[in-house]
């Protein structure tokens, strides 16, 4: 093989080799201060009032809305139980050709709610676990006597 040929066939190997990289698997114990389970949370979700809704499209059609309908909760209720789930958010959009304006609104982080939720279901789940009990001790003082 010439010469050409074997820097030819050095450069493609040059270009063809990779360097391997290996991710690092953190620990999020470590990496995650002050945990706290969450407390009490059915009676902050019962505040709650999901909803549906749509968009006025007509009105705010330069904000480029979705037209379906959507399901969620009112940020202004939200913020009264859950003011850090609440996020303001700012969407620019056109006004003429070389202007654009900027609209501010506030925005539910419903991926937030998610912890809540969850809290909210277990608690409610150790209410109903007692409540069976409960009826089984009831149960059993009203069951009939063998005699």
């Amino acid at each position: 093989m010439n010469n050409t040929i074997k820097s030819g066939l050095g450069l493609i190997l040059s270009l063809c080799t990779y360097q391997l990289s290996v991710a690092q698997q953190l620990d999020e114990k470590v990496m995650k201060m002050n945990v706290q389970e969450i407390g009490p949370a059915v009676s902050k979700i019962s505040a709650l009032t999901p909803v549906s809704y749509s968009y006025n499209t007509t009105d705010y059609q330069k904000l480029k809305l979705p037209a379906e309908t959507q399901y969620g909760f009112l940020a202004e209720q939200v913020s009264l139980v859950f003011p850090q789930l609440v996020k303001p958010v700012s969407k620019i959009y056109d006004t003429s050709k070389n202007t654009t304006k900027v609209a501010k609104l506030n925005e539910v982080d419903q991926i937030e709610l998610i912890p809540f939720l969850v809290s909210a279901i277990k608690e409610q789940q150790m209410q109903i676990e007692e409540l069976q009990k409960q009826l089984e001790a009831l149960k059993s003082l009203n069951s009939p006597v063998d005699k």
